[in-house]
């Protein structure tokens, strides 16, 4: 297979745009979304067979296909719309249903909108927070000194992430996880960059939950992600949205709340038959290392900080080496536009320890051309912040 930038055919991308990003939404292959609208089409042509025949039989087919390729039970994993509803899910669960009472531990790492779901158990269920201060750079061994080091008395729950969304850290998490278990804390992994991102491997997992979005790295449309819940857990967790099938298992209540389009899940079998194709595994390498070449040209040619190659997989995030008047979310929204406008690229900026940060990310339709292309933008931004400044505070 020739990764590159001959393969955006397959894809409904702006072809006038270096597409850097994408760790957002990730992107969807044009016969995937095909295969998404004749279910569509079907969906209007007679809804109730759509919903009582078609759709249950598509799903379970999509969901079949997704448990073969991490290597875990079917019964075990079951669709939500994204990562962000499965972290809910499994809060809720644990502390509105079970009443698990205690601290969580999360990091400074994690995603932004999971923190605002630890501020809400906080603030309305009495939940104490821990988070722990992991520095950028780092690596795993820190990572593991840090929280092996810390007064975990008190903690039920440990939240971590698969990949850090900001940061791009790959943290050890079925190692963490172990530990974790031996200590009688129960394991809840961020998961959203994980599958088609990483090698997943569930037979020896160590995890209690582990949800992930298919739509970021294994090229199914947006509003497709797993939950992974373990044998421990399997036949008590209820979604947040209780229906008609209360009390039929994990998938036929977590896969049925209410009419909504389901389309989304249907296609992760088409989408796992695209990833296939091209490769699987081979796209992983392929991903890893051209972010590996694209760190050493932008860190040689802009002196930017960055992670070892031992933490990141198929994204990296690089110190921005300004200083700007003000380090806030509009700063970075105003960013992203310049880049858009001014370049041409699409590139996310972040803020994280009060300071401003921006990510790459590799797919197999970018190439080391890209990213040399970006190095000079970095350079012209750099050498003219102060003309460009006005566009951007």
């Amino acid at each position: 297979m020739n990764y590159g930038k001959d393969l955006l055919e397959l894809f409904n991308i702006d072809r006038d745009i270096i597409f850097l990003n994408n760790g957002s939404f990730g992107a969807t292959p044009l016969k995937v979304l095909e295969y998404q609208s004749v279910y569509k089409k079907n969906m209007e042509k007679n809804p109730l067979e759509f919903f009582l025949e078609i759709s249950p039989k598509a799903i379970s087919e999509s969901r079949e296909k997704l448990a073969k390729l991490i290597n875990v039970n079917c019964e075990n994993i079951c669709f939500v719309d994204n990562a962000t509803t499965g972290v809910n899910s499994v809060l809720n669960f644990l502390i509105n249903q079970i009443k698990i009472n205690g601290k969580i531990l999360y990091t400074n790492h994690t995603y932004p909108a999971v923190i605002n779901t630890l501020k809400y158990y906080e603030k309305y269920f009495g939940i104490e927070l821990l988070q722990l201060e992991i520095p950028y750079p780092t690596d795993k061994q820190q990572i593991f000194d840090i929280i092996q080091n810390t007064d975990l008395k008190g903690v039920k729950i440990a939240l971590i992430d698969s990949i850090s969304s900001a940061t791009s850290l790959v943290f050890p998490f079925n190692e963490l996880s172990t530990f974790f278990k031996s200590i009688g804390i129960i394991t809840l992994v961020d998961g959203a960059h994980g599958v088609g991102c990483l090698d997943l491997n569930f037979e020896d997992a160590n995890f209690d939950f582990f949800t992930s979005n298919c739509h970021k790295w294994l090229f199914s449309p947006k509003g497709s992600a797993f939950l992974y819940v373990s044998d421990r857990f399997k036949n008590e967790i209820h979604p947040q949205t209780i229906s008609l099938f209360y009390n039929s298992g994990l998938i036929r209540e977590f896969e049925w709340q209410g009419t909504k389009d389901t389309t989304s899940w249907i296609a992760v079998s088409s989408a796992i038959d695209f990833y296939f194709e091209m490769g699987a595994g081979k796209i992983i390498e392929y991903n890893n290392n051209l972010i590996i070449n694209a760190k050493e040209i932008i860190s040689e040619s802009n002196g930017t900080l960055v992670a070892d190659n031992s933490i990141n997989a198929c994204m990296s995030t690089f110190l921005l080496d300004i200083e700007p008047d003000f380090t806030t979310q509009n700063t970075t929204i105003n960013l992203r536009k310049f880049f858009l406008k001014k370049y041409n690229i699409e590139l996310p900026f972040m803020i994280f320890d009060n300071k401003i940060w921006f990510r790459i990310t590799a797919q197999l339709f970018n190439q080391i051309s890209d990213y040399q292309y970006l190095t000079l933008c970095l350079v012209d931004f750099k050498s003219n912040y102060k003309l460009y400044k006005k566009d951007i505070l």
